[in-house]
């Protein structure tokens, strides 16, 4: 069981999505095509808000570059 349905986080829509990233629905529909996670109901995809930053720190952290000795 995912953490989220253990705490039963609620599903959100694109646009309740997008507010909380401070970003576009369009971007978000760029990245579903990359792995966003996402479940289509009815016609409609909703979103588990921590799933999705998770994805996002997954995808978008960036690593220091080890350092020459």
């Amino acid at each position: 069981m995912t953490t989220a349905i253990e705490e039963r986080e609620h599903w959100v829509t694109k646009q309740q999505l997008a507010d909380h990233l401070q970003v576009t629905r369009r971007w978000i529909e760029l990245q579903q095509h990359h792995g966003l996670p996402y479940l289509r109901m009815g016609g409609m995809n909703r979103y588990i808000v921590s799933e999705v930053e998770a994805w996002i720190r997954e995808r978008y952290s960036t690593t220091a570059a080890p350092e020459n000795s």
